[in-house]
């Protein structure tokens, strides 16, 4: 597996692509998101059916986003509504992950490019293509230079990492909606999953992260 580059200087590409993401939502049409509970090979079909429409997020076997402008994501919620699948609107300021946040790529890819990228031991998987960054640095930063209009292989990522041996997945962030989509992609009780905010704020986030630590401690090779 090759090393993957790690980015020097990460906080000016990261600022940047945040403040390009909110810049987004200014637009007139920035458009929306539409989380669907659905099996992909039908989204998909239902991507071709739809107009404007761009299946953003590939995130379990039967769970997907659509991104489009808010007449489209409007259409596909009346397709799904016909089909009998579940789908709710995200609260996200742009269809992200879309042609509609193309102004946005430009500067963030130039952004990128300019940095300085160094091989790590530890792979990467990207977003655009599921698999582990390339080790030379200039593809690298093309691959990720891409990142905010393609789609997000999320499903293909947690595939690779299982068929790369990974066993225990920890999410860091709000909420552990990541953690059942990991659950519903594997499948499988080889492995753990664990989130830092597993109480979704209703605890004490100490108490999460010691019980996180903990699993992991009985997980650590020699433990009783």
């Amino acid at each position: 597996m090759p090393p993957v580059g790690s980015i020097g200087k990460r906080s000016s590409p990261s600022v940047l692509r945040g403040r390009l993401m909110a810049d987004a939502g200014k637009n007139r049409d920035a458009g929306s998101m539409l989380a669907v509970k659905a099996p992909i090979a039908e989204l998909r079909q239902l991507e071709k059916d739809l107009a404007d429409v761009v299946l953003a997020n590939i995130n379990s076997p039967e769970q997907g986003v659509f991104s489009g402008s808010q007449t489209a994501i409007e259409a596909a919620k009346d397709a799904c509504i016909q089909k009998g699948y579940k789908s709710v609107q995200l609260p996200v300021a742009a269809a992200f992950h879309s042609p509609l946040v193309e102004a946005a790529q430009v500067p963030f890819s130039q952004a990128v490019a300019q940095a300085a990228i160094t091989p790590t031991a530890t792979p990467v998987y990207a977003n655009v293509s599921g698999l582990p960054y390339p080790g030379d640095s200039r593809e690298a930063a093309d691959l990720l230079g891409r990142q905010l209009t393609s789609p997000v292989q999320f499903q293909p990522i947690v595939e690779n990492l299982f068929s790369a041996g990974v066993r225990t997945f920890i999410e860091v962030g709000p909420k552990s909606v990541l953690s059942g989509l990991v659950r519903a992609t594997l499948a499988s009780d080889a492995i753990c999953v664990l989130a830092l905010d597993r109480s979704a704020g209703k605890s004490s986030g100490m108490l999460d992260l010691a019980h996180v630590l903990a699993q992991l401690a009985v997980l650590a090779p020699g433990s009783t």
